[in-house]
């Protein structure tokens, strides 16, 4: 059983609030708190069926909005001077307090979805506090490895429409994108420079990817989906191979027959039977027996 979804606020260090979601199990529970971290653009409702299920094996859950997205947007989108880093930089570090704060005698684990299992724990300083992490379909997203020709696609989009929306609108629409919440200006900016610029990530100091990433000291279980042109075999080990301080290993989860996984798809509830326990298992497992 589950208590009802309970709703938190997170102050990040600068002062900014972030909506995010607690889910309880109805008992008292020992079993380790576990944040789950969504992708770019997508806004943690989406994460709730994901967290319920959690909560339900006796784990505290939590999902949160980073800044400028869902709950956590603070005015109009088009005015909002939140930056792609900034959910790594401050965000995650304010929502990895908020959990060894709240919880102080029970580890911490992390499931991130794309920018959170990869950019989330990659960027934040207090990554260190993070025991385990399942990362799903991470990706740093250079259009050179994706698998074409959605490649195509997205070097077009951050070549010639994501300027232009811009212009037009003052920010990326959900429904243009297809990540379903709208994304501030400086969001989509430094996020179209790591789609065109293969080594930005390691040479912007704003990501500085060589250092911040090795800051994690977790076992990490990189989940890649079959089906996924974004994060590919290729990308994933990629992002991967950057947590030179973890203990990481890289999983395939192929589709059954008929059916479709992408991107996305790894947390929909029609997946709960079939994929979710993989995340489940390994988190419940106190030593990898891959390792």
């Amino acid at each position: 059983m589950v208590r009802p979804p309970k709703p938190v606020t997170i102050t990040a260090h600068d002062g900014t609030p972030l909506s995010a979601t607690l889910f309880l199990p109805e008992a008292d529970a020992w079993h380790p708190i576990t944040v789950v971290a969504g992708a770019t653009g997508i806004a943690q409702r989406f994460y709730a069926p994901f967290a319920e299920a959690l909560a339900a094996r006796g784990r505290p859950a939590l999902t949160f909005d980073y800044r400028g997205i869902g709950k956590s947007l603070l005015g109009p989108v088009g005015r909002s001077d939140v930056r792609f880093s900034d959910w790594g930089k401050r965000d995650v570090p304010a929502v990895i307090a908020w959990a060894k704060e709240n919880f102080p005698h029970l580890p911490l684990h992390w499931v991130g979805h794309s920018y959170g299992g990869g950019f989330g724990p990659g960027l934040a300083p207090n990554a260190g506090m993070i025991d385990r992490v399942v990362s799903v379909a991470a990706t740093f997203g250079y259009w050179g490895e994706m698998s074409r020709p959605e490649s195509y696609r997205v070097r077009f989009m951050a070549v010639a429409a994501m300027p232009v929306m811009l212009a037009a609108a003052g920010y990326l629409p959900g429904r243009f994108s297809g990540l379903g919440a709208d994304l501030p200006p400086g969001v989509t900016r430094e996020w179209r420079g790591l789609i065109l610029n293969e080594r930005r990530v390691f040479d912007d100091p704003v990501f500085d990817a060589g250092r911040s990433f090795a800051l994690s000291s977790a076992s990490m279980l990189f989940l890649h989906i079959a089906d996924d042109p974004w994060a590919n075999a290729r990308a994933v080990s990629r992002i991967a191979s950057a947590f030179t301080g973890a203990r990481t290993t890289i999983r395939r989860l192929e589709a059954a027959p008929g059916t479709r996984i992408g991107h996305v798809g790894f947390f929909r509830a029609s997946f709960a039977q079939s994929l979710w326990p993989v995340a489940f298992d390994w988190l419940d497992t106190a030593a990898n027996p891959e390792r």
